[in-house]
């Protein structure tokens, strides 16, 4: 029965390489045919080649024909893309070699494969190269694995009847030795069957002697049995019990560490959510609302046109002799002051403010959103800074000149660090002339602001600016 065992375990050691890797074929076959459905065709040709690999290896025919198949249906795929000439001829290099071995071993529904793929994909059937006698299969060839399970069965029945031989041996010598036992019992006399009866019975009382002692210790055994099994109950509880606290003890650290966790990750999340928090505020400060959550959302926020935006600009009056004349801080907190008192004006009028260069406040209404009625809040938040101007004595400087015109200008961010929100175009100059060109108390506007608010203000005509590339332009004081 050993040497039984033994035979089965060669058997299957030798077969096993081979049909793992008839196994591991029809895997790559399959993998292959989901690859080529996704239109992975580089993928799907090295799989099919190890696949075609595996089945030489296994000699696997129907493996091998099919994997030649796949790797052709991928080279005509991804020919499509490069020099299909070149590669059809190799596709059909693929398909001539599947039917060569699919016709060499008789498998006729792989040729009709290959015939079927050869028509979709060279337009033309495999000629055969074998003449068929008696159908397609009639030249069937063994495979490998064939011819190695007939030796291993061929090895195996000699080896079984090698063994038969040996057992009718053995059962020979049996019946010889029981024969020569029985005439060795007849030649005994009386006297020695006596002998040997008494023999036995005084065997027999000792191993009754010897069966009580046996039995006198079992008790004690089972005795002492019984004792460490109440000791191991007696420890287990005890080992229980200590568990049991073990697990109370890593439970209680857990949960306080859980809630250190919480309470901890809490803590985070309320000064992440601060900060992030600051960050919007100052990220409002520099841009547009609608540009910042655009810059957030994209990474950049491109620039825009915009038909119409009315552009305020402010100057104060004699400002470098002034500031010549103060003290830094007294200066800069006076500036300071005036422009905060201007952000207020614009962010009530719906403006956005632009930026300050030294004295100067830039402000524009109509963007990023647009506003139909932004040159009347413009000219309006203008008005209002005047008169916030007149109204504290305790600011340094005589006045200020106001210019506003409307346009046309592009708008967008620049830099990457220190990043502004800008516009740019002959609104913002025109703008800056009619600032320049203005009166210190007064709001200067173009003519193309006056048409647009003239049936809200008086105004009043003023004289004609020239202005390069544009003529002459109009301009007009609001009369408050």
């Amino acid at each position: 029965m050993k040497n039984l065992t033994t035979t089965l375990t060669f058997l299957f050691l030798a077969l096993a390489p081979t049909l793992l890797s008839s196994q591991i074929a029809v895997q790559q076959i399959e993998l292959t045919k989901q690859l080529l459905e996704r239109e992975n065709f580089k993928q799907a040709l090295l799989i099919a080649q190890d696949a075609y690999r595996s089945g030489v290896k296994g000699g696997n025919i129907d493996i091998m024909t099919e994997a030649l198949v796949l790797e052709a249906r991928g080279l005509a795929e991804e020919g499509a893309k490069v020099d299909k000439r070149r590669i059809m001829r190799q596709v059909e290099e693929k398909l001539k070699e599947a039917y060569r071995i699919a016709e060499r071993a008789g498998r006729d529904s792989m040729l009709q494969q290959v015939d079927f793929w050869a028509v979709n994909l060279i337009k033309k059937p495999i000629t055969p190269t074998i003449p068929a006698e008696g159908g397609l299969a009639a030249t069937k060839q063994p495979s490998s694995i064939r011819d190695l399970a007939k030796e291993k069965i061929t090895e195996f029945n000699a080896f079984n009847d090698n063994l038969n031989n040996q057992l009718g041996a053995l059962k020979l010598e049996k019946e010889s030795l029981e024969k020569r036992y029985q005439s060795e019992i007849t030649a005994l006399n009386l006297e020695q069957a006596q002998q040997q009866l008494m023999l036995a019975r005084k065997q027999q009382a000792i191993d009754s002697i010897s069966m009580a002692r046996m039995a006198d210790s079992l008790l004690v055994a089972q005795a002492k049995q019984a004792l460490q099994i109440q000791e191991t109950q007696l420890a287990q509880q005890r080992g229980r019990m200590i568990l049991l606290w073990v697990i109370a003890g890593a439970v209680i650290a857990i949960a306080g560490v859980l809630f250190w966790l919480y309470f901890n990750s809490r803590r985070k999340n309320l000064i992440i959510e601060e900060e992030r928090q600051r960050s919007e505020a100052l990220l409002l400060n520099i841009l547009p609302a609608a540009v910042a959550e655009e810059l957030k959302a994209n990474g950049k926020a491109p620039a825009h046109h915009y038909q119409q935006v009315t552009v305020l600009f402010t100057d104060f009056q004699n400002f470098s002799r002034t500031a010549s004349e103060l003290e830094p801080q007294v200066l800069v907190n006076a500036l300071d002051k005036c422009f905060r008192a201007f952000d207020e004006i614009a962010e009530r009028h719906g403006l956005e403010k632009i930026k300050t260069i030294g004295d100067a406040y830039m402000c524009a209404g109509g963007l990023p959103t647009p506003d139909g009625a932004h040159p009347a809040h413009v000219v309006q938040a203008g008005l209002e800074m005047q008169a916030w101007l007149k109204q504290a004595p305790e600011i340094p400087f005589m006045g200020a000149r106001i210019g506003i015109h409307t346009g046309p200008v592009v708008a967008g961010v620049v830099g990457a660090k220190k990043f502004a929100y800008d516009i740019w175009g002959d609104t913002v100059n025109i703008a800056s002339r009619m600032e320049s060109e203005g009166e210190t108390g007064k709001v200067n506007l173009s003519r193309s602001t006056f048409e647009l608010v003239k049936d809200r203000f008086n105004c009043s005509h003023r004289g004609k600016l020239p202005a390069k590339n544009m003529g002459e332009i109009d301009m007009y004081f609001v009369e408050a």
